[in-house]
């Protein structure tokens, strides 16, 4: 799974339909996404730009490269999927201010620590 993300990473490969998905994430989040400390704001973009415009995927590309390494791309491609899944199957839900992915990131990966503390001290 690590080299799988590692090589998609270093690929940029997104799955298909990736830049409207962002593009309908950024719809629900006023304060913008924030990905490696760096901020693709909701206006100007979504006024200035169509969900469908290379200029657009071009943005959110300059925002992955911006991360170092291609696995945590990868990472960051696949939460803003499942966000995007999430926010479209809810169509009454929206982010109050910003979306920081690092620190999202950052939360999941605390609590995966967390159960599986937990699973091997039960095991144990």
């Amino acid at each position: 799974m690590y080299q799988r993300r590692q090589i998609e990473g270093c690929l940029c490969r997104v799955p298909s339909h990736f830049y409207a998905k962002v593009w309908h994430v950024l719809r629900k989040t006023p304060g913008g996404i924030i990905i490696a400390r760096k901020t693709l704001p909701q206006m100007p973009t979504l006024n200035h730009m169509t969900l469908s415009e290379l200029n657009f995927a071009l943005k959110v590309e300059q925002l992955l490269h911006s991360i170092e390494h291609p696995e945590y791309i990868q990472i960051v491609i696949e939460l803003l999927c499942v966000v995007a899944t999430i926010l479209q199957r809810n169509p009454e839900l929206t982010f109050r201010g910003s979306l920081d992915v690092d620190k999202m990131v950052e939360s999941a990966y605390k609590m995966f620590q967390k159960v599986r503390t937990s699973i091997h001290t039960y095991v144990m």
